[in-house]
């Protein structure tokens, strides 16, 4: 592949923006990838740093990914468990409520184990 703007001069790499090919006069290593020199360094500098927010966000809902699940869950059997506690021997709105919130909370749990997640970098 040859460098966008020099025919005929080997590319090194891609542009992380434009995706066209770049040789060491056209290039800017970022250290974590190449940009066309001069006018796409800021977007790809904007894009990485936004990729490492995400990443960070994503660490900070991981260990928060149970308490969601669980709220559902915890509230849902305390419905049930009053209801059953005060003698109910027929389903009332409050159980029925109650297996609403213990079901939302299990497909909840479902839904974010299987989630997938963002590998961890050291950038």
């Amino acid at each position: 592949m040859d460098c966008f703007q020099h025919a005929g001069t080997a590319a090194i790499g891609l542009c992380k923006h434009c995706a066209k090919g770049l040789c060491p006069a056209c290039a800017a290593d970022l250290g974590f990838g190449l940009a066309c020199r001069g006018s796409h360094e800021a977007e790809v500098s904007d894009a990485h740093a936004l990729w490492l927010h995400c990443q960070r966000m994503q660490g900070t809902q991981r260990s928060l990914r149970s308490l969601t699940p669980m709220y559902f869950l915890v509230i849902g059997a305390i419905m049930i468990g009053y209801d059953l506690h005060a003698g109910a021997r027929t389903l009332t709105s409050s159980i029925a409520l109650g297996l609403v919130f213990a079901f939302v909370g299990v497909v909840v749990a479902l839904k974010m184990w299987r989630a997938p997640q963002i590998p961890a970098t050291r950038h």
